[in-house]
């Protein structure tokens, strides 16, 4: 976002606000084309960009409708969007439809067959201290 120190300074739910929902909001904000990243080859020229205190410390509402200038229900659709796209995402787990190269199946295939059967172990190894 290319912030200074004192815009920082004024913004009082900065730390109250979780790390997805103010990616979230920037997100939103570039692809409404409201936030606009500065050039770095020209920094002296400035743009017309919210500040950060009205992009943080305004609630869903608010945002949505003065910063955003969009509803509020397509904020929300918006965030459960980024929510889905973060679960696909996620490091360690593996998508509900990977694309797997034929020389590669049988490599996935006993890994997931591996996995299956340490699950079972688990359970088995459980059930008899009990």
């Amino acid at each position: 976002m290319l912030m200074e120190g004192e815009d920082f300074a004024g913004c009082t739910k900065l730390a109250s606000l979780s790390l997805n929902e103010l990616m979230d909001r920037h997100e939103l904000l570039l692809k409404t084309g409201i936030y606009k990243t500065p050039d770095p080859r020209r920094p002296q020229l400035k743009s017309d960009n919210p500040k950060l205190k009205k992009i943080v410390d305004s609630n869903a509402e608010e945002f949505a409708t003065r910063v955003a200038q969009i509803t509020v229900e397509e904020w929300r659709l918006f965030q459960e969007l980024q929510e889905k796209k973060r679960d696909l995402e996620s490091p360690g787990e593996e998508r509900p439809f990977e694309r797997v190269k034929p020389s590669m199946r049988k490599q996935l295939e006993r890994r997931k067959k591996l996995s299956s059967l340490r699950d079972h172990e688990k359970f088995e190894s459980y059930d008899e201290r009990y």
